[in-house]
């Protein structure tokens, strides 16, 4: 279904939507991206179906005023990691693949060197539902944990691990 058949009820009937899970394949402009349903976005959960991601998706997300929390159901090139991390606000960038992609250097991740950079393991869809579940009763979600590992990594007891966990 067409997300930007959406926009105007999102803008409308929603005014204050900070917290967003969706695929972006259907906004084919930077207008329909940076419109008001999405300026207030403080957490974006970002469904990119591999491999249909072009540079230009990530670099509007740098332009979105308040983001802070970015999940990525997909596995991304480093390069696109180094702009999303450009987000003015940006506290944490978590990578959890929806879709197992074999064949991926996980080296290059693990030597990006921000700390804001998780990476966690994929998840099935009904495991995505208990994770919202969990976050909407106040309970441990992805982005509390990723925000645990975030603060231990800046903590003074961190011993220099990747705190990342990845299994296909």
């Amino acid at each position: 279904m067409e997300l930007t058949r959406f926009l105007p009820v999102l803008g409308q009937g929603i005014p204050h939507l900070n917290h967003l899970t969706v695929a972006f394949l259907s906004i084919k402009t930077s207008d329909e991206f940076l419109s008001p349903p999405f300026l207030n976005l403080t957490h974006l959960d970002v469904l990119f179906p591999y491999p249909y991601i072009s540079q230009e998706r990530w670099e509007i997300l740098t332009h979105l005023p308040k983001l802070t929390h970015i999940c990525v159901g997909s596995v991304i090139q480093v390069d696109h990691i180094l702009k999303v991390l450009l987000c003015p606000r940006l506290k944490i960038l978590i990578l959890k693949p929806y879709i197992c992609v074999h064949n991926v250097d996980m080296g290059a991740f693990y030597n990006v060197g921000d700390n804001r950079l998780v990476l966690l393991q994929e998840e099935d869809y009904d495991s995505r539902i208990l994770d919202w579940e969990r976050g909407a009763m106040g309970g441990v979600d992805t982005w509390i944990f990723g925000e645990l590992i975030v603060r231990a990594r800046d903590s003074e007891y961190s011993v220099g691990f990747p705190f990342a966990y990845f299994s296909c």
